[in-house]
């Protein structure tokens, strides 16, 4: 009967898990098999015989065959708040299979999730947040941006720093500069103690060749303490010494070999001003 199968597939599986820290893989395979059965003995076989054959394919690591067995499950039992997280993390777990059927695990979870979404499943902060990092990760960054900039105006993404910086991000991607120094700008706004967005928004505006806006939030980055402000202040020395700033440059590349002496940018480019100073004096003493 199908009573005395599951129970002898659930007797199997105790005893494959009798020592909790080594598994008994042989038998594990067995209670397997005989879960398998089970669910064939019967034309609408319960919840629980899909869950132990589940619970002995985890313990063996066969994800592919897991996720066959979940994409079942929830088509059955669609309102179940956790086979979709499993289904989920599932084909996230898959990263780097060969399995054909699972090439792209990104996209697999991207469609998982927003089918449990659309089942009314998984519609938490975290989850909305996840799906939008996923449609980065496969580079749909405009469906990235989409739901990070819905997510975040409407309160279903956190507010948090990092999720700023994932549609500023999503907005570079997709050569939309200004929308990311727009994102940027409102999330210094929001966290102004922050010195890696002041970091990120000047060397936007360097490579637009907007030196004068990037001057201005390269400083504000280091004054905020950027942790690592090496590069940084070898930087400002640099657009200073462009703008025959040249005391200004001074001071920035000293503090940049300061922050990093093993550096030969910030040595080099200490030399370059300083050598640019004694040629200024000179030319003053010579007139």
């Amino acid at each position: 009967t199908i009573d005395a199968q599951t129970m002898w597939a659930r007797i199997l599986y105790s005893e494959a898990t009798l020592d909790s820290n080594k598994v008994d893989i042989a038998i594990m395979k067995h209670a397997a098999v005989e879960a398998e059965k089970a669910l064939y003995l019967s034309i609408k076989p319960k919840e629980e015989n899909y869950t132990l054959l589940l619970a002995a394919l985890q313990q063996l690591g066969e994800t592919a065959r897991c996720a066959d067995l979940l994409e079942l499950m929830v088509k059955k039992f669609p309102n179940s708040k956790s086979y979709w997280p499993i289904l989920f993390n599932t084909y996230v777990s898959m990263q780097g299979s060969t399995d054909k059927r699972v090439l792209d695990v990104d996209l697999s979870a991207v469609i998982a999730l927003e089918r449990a979404q659309a089942a009314g499943q998984m519609t938490a902060n975290k989850d909305n947040f996840m799906l939008a990092g996923l449609y980065y990760n496969i580079q749909q960054y405009a469906f990235a941006a989409e739901l990070l900039e819905k997510g975040l105006r409407n309160g279903t993404i956190d507010p948090e720093q990092k999720n700023w910086e994932l549609l500023a991000a999503s907005y570079q991607q997709m050569d939309k500069d200004s929308r990311a120094i727009d994102t940027f700008l409102e999330a210094i706004r929001l966290f102004p103690k922050s010195s890696n967005l002041e970091l990120q928004v000047g060397q936007i505006y360097y490579n637009a060749d907007k030196h004068d806006d990037a001057f201005k939030h390269l400083q504000a980055a280091v004054a905020k303490g950027l942790e690592k402000p090496g590069q940084t202040l070898i930087l400002l020395s640099y657009l200073s010494l462009e703008n025959k700033r040249l005391d200004e440059a001074l001071g920035f590349a000293e503090r940049a070999v300061k922050a990093d002496p093993k550096s030969k940018d910030a040595q080099n480019i200490l030399k370059v001003i300083q050598d640019s100073i004694v040629d200024r004096d000179n030319f003053k003493k010579s007139r």
